[in-house]
């Protein structure tokens, strides 16, 4: 992702499922994940940038039986 200084970037994972129909626990290298307010079950990332430049992000998704998936 190309971010500039002082903005926040955000990436909706609402759409990933895990094909067991297990609840999915999420990790990231930089940023946060949380649940938007107010939208029970619509995961986000954000991260805010201080400085311009490419963010290399890593976002896992994982269920209690160690299936996993890096978010592209």
């Amino acid at each position: 992702m190309l971010g500039y200084a002082g903005s926040t970037l955000t990436l909706d994972m609402s759409g990933i499922v895990d094909p067991d129909g297990e609840e999915l626990y999420y990790s990231c290298n930089i940023g946060t994940i949380g649940v938007r307010p107010g939208h029970e079950g619509h995961v986000v990332w954000e991260f805010q940038t201080m400085y311009p430049g490419t963010y290399m992000v890593e976002i896992v998704a994982y269920d209690t039986r160690g299936g996993y998936i890096v978010v592209p």
